[in-house]
């Protein structure tokens, strides 16, 4: 998919790289209001310390892959009208 393409290649170019051995997106389920996907990144012994770091890369990739292409992450919203005052 376009979404895993772009987040392997924000991940090859990224300090993740030398360590980076498997990279797999694969649809989770359908939630109440969202397509939920999985990433699973699989990195050699010597990224162990950058685990965290790593982490949250795999997550920005994954928003800015998805803002690139316009899906935005839904949010419940509530809109309130206020009558005039009489």
């Amino acid at each position: 998919t376009r979404l895993e393409r772009e987040i392997r290649a924000g991940l090859a170019q990224s300090a993740a790289a030398p360590f980076l051995s498997a990279f797999t997106l694969e649809f989770k389920e359908a939630a109440a209001s969202s397509l939920d996907f999985l990433a699973i990144a699989t990195f050699t012994g010597g990224g162990a310390e950058q685990y965290f770091a790593f982490r949250r890369l795999l997550q920005r990739l994954a928003v800015d892959a998805c803002n690139a292409h316009d899906l935005v992450i839904p949010f419940n919203q509530i809109t309130v009208h206020m009558a005039d005052k009489v």
